[in-house]
């Protein structure tokens, strides 16, 4: 994913870049860009193989003066959701600089036995860009290996409205709602809402009433 101003050469992060690979496996992993100036530079790992689905996550946020932010989380089906990087008080632009663009694929290349594929990507921008809805198919924020992320449409104190794809989930299919707020931090202390996928769910704990959801 290629974040960026108004060119790649202006700007830019690449989160992450692949450096090398190893029986199948992503070994070096670097955030960096072109611009070598605010130069951010970062060496990180994930889990990410070949022939497996994989999430990344980034949280962004600009700044010239030790006051910008970058986070960066993964999901496998292996090892859930990780966190691969957490900079605060970093500089991720020059000064005066702006980001401007996303760019999926990035440096990314087809070729024989390569075809890079994406499914679902989803950008907000703006002071509430993480305040989100999704659905996992764990109790626990961590331990989802598979997400669904929902659009809020409308976000009050006591009620949200969003659109979700329910992507892989099937009807009848039990998963976990969770609310993600404007900080980032996950509602319930990260414990999912038991839901079942257009239903009814009987088998909910006691402390949760039962739920219907629809989503497409």
């Amino acid at each position: 994913m290629w974040i960026l101003g108004s060119d790649t050469g202006t700007d830019d992060l690449v989160v992450p870049t692949l450096l090398g690979y190893a029986n199948g496996t992503g070994l070096n992993w670097l955030i960096n860009g072109n611009d070598p100036d605010p130069g951010y530079s970062n060496y990180t790992n994930t889990n990410f193989k070949k022939v497996q689905w994989s999430r990344f996550a980034v949280w962004l946020k600009g700044g010239y003066s030790n006051d910008g932010q970058l986070q960066f989380w993964t999901t496998d089906s292996t090892h859930g959701t990780v966190r691969g990087e957490n900079d605060n008080g970093v500089n991720t632009l020059k000064k005066g600089g702006s980001f401007k663009q996303v760019m999926f694929n990035a440096y990314g290349r087809t070729a024989n036995n390569s075809h890079p594929t994406f499914d679902d990507p989803y950008i907000a921008i703006g002071p509430n860009a993480r305040a989100r809805v999704e659905i996992g198919n764990s109790s626990t924020y961590d331990s989802c290996t598979k997400f669904a992320v929902g659009i809020p449409t409308n976000w009050g104190g006591s009620k949200i409205a969003a659109t979700l794809w329910t992507g892989a989930f099937q009807t009848g299919q039990a998963a976990y709602l969770y609310v993600i707020d404007a900080d980032g931090n996950v509602s319930n202390s990260g414990r999912g809402f038991r839901i079942t996928i257009g239903g009814n769910d009987n088998n909910a704990p006691s402390d949760q009433p039962p739920v219907v959801f629809h989503g497409k």
